[in-house]
């Protein structure tokens, strides 16, 4: 995958790439925050 440095890279890449080209079987789902959350119990 290409190192993309603006959100206006990834909006080109994501609108013109074709994703067949890459093997993507190694990503895994991940998550993330923008900001923290409070402290609190979280569900999962």
């Amino acid at each position: 995958m290409p190192s993309l440095r603006s959100d206006r890279e990834a909006e080109d890449f994501v609108a013109t790439a074709d994703l067949t080209q890459y093997d993507l079987s190694g990503f895994k789902p991940m998550r993330f925050e923008i900001e923290p959350k409070p402290d609190v119990a979280q569900p999962w």
